[in-house]
């Protein structure tokens, strides 16, 4: 079974000073990138927004995320450090806002400009490139089946329920994915 991180880059902190309220819906992960990779994270799920002057941002939802490396940056730095410890990787690259055309064209044109698709190819990785709000991928689907464990509950009331809860509800819910014989791609919330 690969181990993934659900909303990987929602540990971040929000860009929107007005939003910073609301972070604790947002978030799924407490983990930095570094801690994730170290939890034995290998599968990424990477939402990208686009801010009103075409910057390519993380986000989830509502929230914009604060990061000092551009997403291809970090897209190329989980690819690097895949190719470097010979490790299997993937990711889930999607466009966190609705696909109106505008936001297709910016997507489109910033995975092209920054030759994600390409370097993603010759570098080995296995990704899926595709819009939130459809199950359409821009690129054929190269990884599968992603089950999310974050779906089987609502993981918005995190904060009220202390970490030995929330490892505990993860096992549970893993040990019912492991009963149904699935082996492939688990992303999770809240990487222990």
């Amino acid at each position: 079974m690969i181990k993934g991180s659900h909303n990987t880059m929602s540990y971040l902190p929000v860009r929107q000073w007005w939003l910073r309220p609301f972070r604790a819906w947002g978030r799924c992960q407490r983990l930095n990138l570094r801690d994730q990779w170290k939890a034995g994270v290998r599968h990424f799920d990477l939402r990208i927004k686009f801010d009103d002057d075409g910057t390519a941002r993380f986000g989830h939802g509502l929230l914009t995320y604060r990061c000092s490396a551009t997403p291809a940056d970090v897209i190329f730095a989980i690819a690097d450090i895949a190719r470097t410890t010979r490790q299997a990787v993937t990711m889930r690259i999607w466009l966190e806002q609705r696909p109106t055309a505008t936001r297709r064209a910016q997507f489109s044109a910033w995975l092209a400009d920054n030759n994600i698709v390409a370097r993603l190819n010759a570098l080995g990785i296995a990704y899926r490139i595709g819009h939130k709000h459809t199950d359409a991928d821009i690129y054929p689907d190269l990884i599968g089946r992603v089950v999310e464990t974050c779906k089987q509950y609502d993981h918005r009331w995190h904060f009220l329920m202390p970490p030995v809860a929330w490892q505990w509800e993860q096992r549970r819910i893993m040990r019912a994915v492991t009963a149904t014989g699935y082996d492939g791609i688990v992303s999770q919330d809240f990487i222990a």
